[in-house]
């Protein structure tokens, strides 16, 4: 199991991976729960009946396992158990800010490098010029 720290942000994929509706790439820890906790924010037994079959070495009651709470990017929460979590998938993010200059460059260069930092996934960035 995956040692989460809180505030932290993480990437990884779950079992099964088609289960909740969200991906889990840059989310952030902000609960970490028993189950008695944990079933007040999500419906846990039924999530476990649900995915107990797709989770290798899951314990047979939800009882018995650790509840990580995670917020998205556009601050949407999921509350996931630690089986269901494929730990050879976790990664930690260690964000940084970087600042890069580019020199002499027109307008459309600059409508350039902006779409190329979205296309590779890149959407919190500013432009200016001087």
């Amino acid at each position: 199991m995956a040692n989460f720290e809180l505030k932290k942000t993480y990437s990884f994929d779950i079992y099964p991976k088609n289960y909740f509706e969200n991906d889990f790439d840059n989310v952030t820890v902000v609960g970490v729960f028993d189950y008695s906790t944990a079933v007040k924010f999500a419906d846990i037994d039924a999530i476990h009946a649900a995915i107990r079959n797709s989770v290798p070495h899951i314990p047979d009651s939800p009882n018995d396992y650790t509840y990580i709470q995670f917020e998205g990017k556009s601050g949407n929460r999921v509350i996931l158990g630690t089986p269901w979590i494929k730990n050879d998938t976790i990664k930690n993010i260690d964000s940084k800010k970087i600042v890069i200059e580019v020199s002499d460059v027109s307008a459309d260069n600059i409508k350039d490098i902006s779409a190329a930092l979205s296309q590779n996934g890149f959407d919190n960035f500013k432009i200016r010029t001087e």
